[in-house]
């Protein structure tokens, strides 16, 4: 397969960009992160898709892919495979929600148009080879060339013999067969479509041995039938006998309760006379005569006894409040009001007397001081004046005089003022009280005040116990009108003080007539509810058609044995009936099941068609079995053969890289490499890096001359000679070279 065109959409960093390939080699150069490696993943990408994100890889191919922006990637290859047909290769992907991938590709016959090879994948289709054996061989990356060494290569060598093409792919066979091998017998031999089988013809073998037993159940169900059929009519007959008996017994049973019937409704009767007459004799109105009016009449004259007492002793208690007020007296009452008004309290008073009379004491006293002091000095003034002729101190004397003159003057007025106060004082005091006698002007002030205070209290009282009595002639007012409206219900016309001793006496004639009213009246209804009951349960029947039916001879014979005699010689009749049904029963379902259930001869066919697949099954094991057997000696053969050439040509490419250097390349049954220098046989990895990479690269070029001659795949290489030094370079080069002429 050739390239002949890239067309890319978008992908990665690029953006509607074209590439034309030339036939032989083709070098694309560019400075770092220009897209050289993005070109080759393109290439990938059209050929084999995007693989699965790898979780432990943080940027993968996907993300590599996909645009930075639309988050898309999409383009096209024309190629031409071996016969010399151009294709055009596309694919188109898009990242979905929730991080998924979705990609479509198709390949177009661009000699017709048409669409071809559907639903296959484009790089599998042209070179044959898996997106590994692809990455392998086709696309030589520098790191891949640094890294991998011997084991790699190996592993390289063993997936392309086993998954190379469609020609070599052994382990795919190998696991298909192993799939039909254990859809046929899982390799504990409990599952499988053989297992399975064997266990259905097991079934089908155990029932027909159970079908067999089951026929011959059948031939003897159908002997036991008829002798329980015949069990089973007798026993009835038996049944029919026993029943009329107890029907008869039953008959006798109902002629007694009609008996009993009609003397109770003549006991009815009687009771009702009884009670009328009763009714008659009571004295008063027996329509009135329960409970409930018993309850009202005592309850109301209760409270009319209440009622009335309650009054009563308000007006016990007005009376006695008013005396107790009546024998308060309280003397000079205004005047002691007005100094308790003045002073608030007898001790306030009391107060005031005491400081007006310290205040005439002490004005008297200032007064009498002051006199004499002016005096004084208004004479010793004078004797300045005329014995001394001293007018300068008699002035000064004067003026100190006139100063005591100013303070008597003052004194005098306090003086007055305070003679005056307790004067007024004394006069609201009134007669027989002296300025002296503290201590009775003090009594006389609180005993004022105790007795106001009593008088205050007892009329507060007194109208407290007015307002309580006048509530309480309003109530016994309402329940004397409630009595009045009772006493007119019952027929009770007495006077209103005679009302309660009317009422008691009424509720006890009910209470004594009550109870043997109620004892007829429950000798009635018990009756009464007899005769419903009877009457009930004998409706549906006619006494005449009974006492028609049955002969004295009947009744006697009934008489002669009890109903639980009888009762229990039918019951044992019909049990037995009932057993030998049930027994019948059971035998006519085991008989119907006969009819469903497959029987011997309808089951042998189907036995011999289990067998045959049974067997059909094992051969099929027996061919899958042989067939992995086959191929995998195949593959031991293939690998025998293939190994030899393969290693021909990384011997004969090895030595044109190395310039003769290593001329013979080793590769032994497990697929290890060696090399064989300076006589003697190396291990590869024991090479220099430079050595190890053509080593690699050597071997590459082998198994595509030798696995994939016949596709011609194209070769990708990326900076794989940046390790090498200038010779191995142009070695590795002409290798390259020589290889795209032989292809």
């Amino acid at each position: 397969m050739k390239i002949v065109e890239i067309n890319i959409v978008r992908y990665g960093k690029f953006k509607d960009r074209s590439f034309t390939l030339e036939d032989g080699l083709n070098v694309v150069h560019g400075d770092n992160e220009s897209g050289k490696s993005t070109l080759l993943g393109f290439i990938r990408f059209i050929l084999y898709g995007v693989g699965r994100k790898n979780p432990n890889v943080t940027v993968g191919d996907r993300e590599r892919a996909l645009t930075w922006n639309e988050g898309i990637a999409a383009g096209s290859l024309t190629v031409q495979d071996t016969s010399g047909a151009l294709y055009r290769i596309e694919r188109n992907g898009r990242e979905g929600a929730r991080g998924a991938f979705n990609e479509k590709a198709k390949i177009v016959d661009l000699s017709s148009g048409n669409e071809v090879f559907s639903g296959e994948v484009p790089g599998e289709h042209f070179l044959g080879i898996p997106v590994q054996a692809y990455d392998s061989m086709c696309n030589i990356k520098q790191l891949e060339a640094v890294a991998v060494g011997a084991d790699a290569v190996k592993g390289v060598i063993d997936s392309l013999l086993s998954s190379g093409d469609e020609s070599t792919n052994v382990q795919a066979a190998v696991k298909m067969l192993d799939v039909e091998r254990r859809r046929i017998l899982h390799a504990n031999g409990r599952g499988g479509l053989l297992y399975e089988n064997e266990l259905a013809l097991d079934r089908l073998k155990s029932d027909h041995r159970g079908a067999v037993i089951f026929e011959n159940e059948c031939t003897k169900n159908l002997d036991e039938l008829e002798k329980v059929e015949m069990s089973l009519k007798k026993a009835r007959a038996e049944f029919e006998v026993a029943q009329r008996m107890c029907d008869v017994h039953d008959d006798v049973l109902r002629l007694q309760r009609f008996d009993e019937l009609r003397g109770l409704k003549a006991e009815e009767e009687r009771i009702k006379e009884k009670s009328r007459e009763f009714d008659e004799g009571a004295g008063f109105d027996t329509s009135i005569a329960d409970l409930g009016i018993v309850a009202k009449l005592e309850a109301r004259a209760d409270a009319l006894d209440k009622s009335t007492e309650s009054v009563n002793i308000a007006q016990i208690e007005l009376e006695r409040v008013c005396g107790e007020l009546a024998d308060i007296d309280i003397p000079n009452e205004s005047g002691f009001s007005s100094i308790i008004e003045e002073f608030n309290s007898p001790e306030s008073a009391m107060s005031h007397l005491v400081a007006k009379k310290k205040k005439r004491a002490d004005s008297s006293v200032w007064l009498v001081i002051c006199g004499v002091m002016s005096a004084a000095l208004l004479a010793f003034a004078a004797v300045l004046v005329l014995a001394m002729n001293n007018f300068a101190g008699a002035a000064t004397v004067a003026f100190i005089a006139l100063i005591f003159v100013a303070i008597a003057v003052t004194s005098y007025k306090k003086y007055s003022s305070a003679v005056a106060e307790i004067s007024s004082f004394m006069k609201k005091m009134g007669e027989g009280f002296c300025p002296k006698n503290e201590e009775k002007i003090r009594l006389a002030l609180e005993d004022f005040c105790k007795n106001k205070s009593d008088r205050s209290a007892k009329l507060s009282f007194k109208n407290m116990v007015e307002m309580r009595l006048s509530m309480l002639r309003e109530a016994y007012e309402r329940e004397l009108l409630d009595a009045l409206a009772l006493a007119r219900t019952v027929g009770v016309d007495t006077p209103p003080e005679s009302l309660s001793d009317e009422f008691i006496s009424l509720a006890r004639k009910i209470k004594g007539y009550l109870p043997h009213r109620e004892e007829l009246n429950a000798n009635l209804n018990q009756i009464r509810a007899r005769v419903s009951a009877l009457a009930g349960e004998l409706e549906r029947f006619s006494e005449k058609d009974i006492r028609e039916r049955i002969t004295p001879a009947m009744r006697e014979k009934v008489n002669t044995s009890s109903f639980e005699k009888l009762k229990s010689e039918r019951d044992a009749a019909l049990y037995k009936t009932n057993q030998f049904a049930q027994y019948k029963a059971g035998i006519e379902r085991n008989i119907a099941a006969s009819s469903i259930r497959k029987s011997s001869a309808e089951l042998y066919p189907e036995i011999e068609q289990q067998a045959e697949k049974v067997e059909e099954l094992r051969l099929r094991l027996d061919a899958v079995r042989l067939a992995m057997e086959s191929i995998e000696n195949a593959s031991r053969s293939l690998k025998s053969d293939l190994s030899p050439k393969i290693r021909e040509c990384a011997q004969r490419n090895l030595s044109i890289m190395t310039s003769g250097k290593y001329n013979e390349l080793l590769i032994d049954d497990d697929m290890g490499l060696s090399v064989f220098a300076e006589g003697g046989t190396r291990p590869i990895d024991s090479l220099s890096k430079g050595s190890l990479d053509v080593a690699y690269i050597s071997v590459r070029l082998a198994l595509m001359q030798t696995l994939l001659a016949d596709k011609n795949p194209p070769l990708y290489m990326d900076e794989i000679l940046s390790q090498l030094d200038d010779g191995r370079a142009k070695n590795v080069l002409c290798a390259i070279v020589e290889h795209a002429r032989g292809a």
